[in-house]
């Protein structure tokens, strides 16, 4: 198992300045220290880059992956590690124009035995947007002119009513009515068209939620209340199993993390800087989660209802 948060001293800053994140319509956006992350399973697929240095992705059972920019399918646990310095993720939404293109600019890998693609045909002027921390261009690169979402208009129809407000509680008997499926063979189709399970991406709508309230200002109690947790801990369990790491570690890094949320237009709203939370073992109250971050080893689930994780033994990495 991996534990501990690379790029982070003992006092919980980041060793590499402040981090960033953008959240936009089909995408989202990091920048800042690397993180020693936790093996995670992401609801989206993600395009990595090690800004100072080189990424190394691995997978259970596949050769390790060391390149600059290395593109991980969602659904897919890994870990990822590189030294001190900086990287860059590029969340890309299955509904938007940009993980399928993304993939075809991919020069090594991205096959059933080699699931991990490596060498953005871009991976230079990439990093070097991300260096200077210019979303617009490292988003632009990543998915070039053109592209292509999720084929089936029936997920579209679904992918669309779980982004709208409160649409990641719509029940799946509606999203199915909407589709014109049935439940079964929505969650069949939805798996095998995104990568992940209904309930796995529902947990990813959420975290968009999330982040716009803690780019107003919130905290991490009412960001799981708006985003529809039970509780702060379901959304920091939650954020752990997408991610590698709680949110309440994320906010600390660096001097602070800057969240910025971009409209339907693409205007952002002013950032805000999440305050660094308490390290004491007490908590002080504020429903953020202290407990270590050791690898907790769930698994999301397929598609399965109701909305449950079934806990399974963990895969141990070598």
């Amino acid at each position: 198992m991996w534990t501990g948060i690379e790029g982070i001293d003992e006092a919980g800053h980041g060793v590499a300045g402040p981090a960033r994140v953008w959240v936009g319509s089909g995408w989202a956006a990091y920048v800042g220290p690397s993180l020693r992350l936790a093996p995670h399973r992401g609801a989206v697929t993600c395009l990595a880059l090690g800004i100072d240095d080189d990424l190394t992705v691995e997978v259970a059972e596949r050769a390790p992956v060391t390149a600059g920019s290395a593109l991980i399918p969602a659904g897919l646990r890994h870990r990822i590690s590189t030294g001190p310095g900086r990287v860059a993720f590029v969340y890309l939404e299955p509904r938007g124009a940009g993980h399928v293109e993304c993939a075809s600019r991919m020069s090594l890998g991205g096959t059933a035995d080699h699931p991990i693609a490596a060498g953005h045909d871009r991976e230079a002027a990439l990093i070097e947007s991300a260096r200077r921390g210019d979303i617009e261009t490292m988003r632009a690169l990543a998915i070039g002119p053109g592209g292509g979402g999720v084929p089936d208009p029936r997920i579209v129809r679904v992918l669309d009513l779980l982004h709208r407000p409160g649409g990641a509680d719509t029940p799946t008997a509606e999203l199915a009515a909407r589709s014109r499926l049935s439940v079964a063979h929505l969650l069949r189709v939805f798996g095998r068209e995104v990568g992940v399970g209904l309930q796995a991406y529902r947990r990813w709508a959420r975290m968009r939620t999330v982040a716009a309230v803690l780019a107003a200002g919130g905290d991490l109690t009412r960001a799981a209340a708006d985003a529809g947790f039970a509780t702060p801990s379901h959304l920091s369990s939650a954020f752990r199993t997408m991610f590698g790491l709680a949110p309440s570690r994320l906010l600390g890094a660096g001097s602070g993390v800057g969240i910025v949320v971009h409209d339907a237009s693409g205007a952002p709203a002013p950032p805000f800087i999440g305050r660094s939370p308490g390290r004491s073992s007490g908590g002080g109250g504020t429903g953020q989660d202290h407990r270590g971050q050791q690898a907790r080893g769930h698994d999301l689930d397929q598609g399965v209802e109701p909305d449950r994780v079934e806990r399974r033994r963990a895969v141990e990495y070598p």
